[in-house]
């Protein structure tokens, strides 16, 4: 069976482990990750500022997906997703076709219509190139 998963976040990977311990060799797992690094534990995401790398946060082995077969495709969205021919194309143009498809796409910060959230320097914290962009911007920031 094929299965395609668009996402790769804490509860998407819950779900991979799950899937990999009762379907073992039965199954071809495909991963769409939209983020440059595998599932990684944002509850804690604030030790990154303490210290913590990338590879601290990581909920998995750096070699998971090579350990158990897995096409993990990071920095790759999901653009179109055609139902009828269970087929779904990636941002960069490949079309790969599923048996079953899960959506583990997790949430998205929601930032209020606030007069002035656009401006430079006004950042949402959800991801680590968040918290690389609050880092990199702090670095000329003036107190006082």
């Amino acid at each position: 069976m094929k299965i395609l998963m668009i996402g790769h976040g804490m509860v998407g990977h819950k779900f991979i482990e799950s899937v990999l311990e009762q379907a073992g060799d039965d199954i071809e797992l495909t991963i769409l990750a939209e983020e440059p690094h595998l599932a990684y534990d944002r509850v804690h995401l604030t030790e990154y500022f303490s210290g913590k790398s990338v590879k601290d946060l990581s909920l998995c082995r750096s070699d998971f997906a090579d350990a158990y077969g897995i096409d993990l495709r990071l920095n790759t969205k999901a653009v179109e997703i055609d139902q009828l021919h269970k087929t779904v194309t990636t941002s960069q143009g490949d079309v790969l076709s599923f048996d079953k498809l899960i959506l583990a796409t997790g949430s998205y910060a929601f930032v209020p219509p606030i007069p002035g959230n656009d401006r430079q320097n006004c950042f949402v914290y959800r991801t680590i190139e968040d918290l690389d962009a609050i880092r990199a911007a702090s670095l000329n920031a003036k107190t006082g």
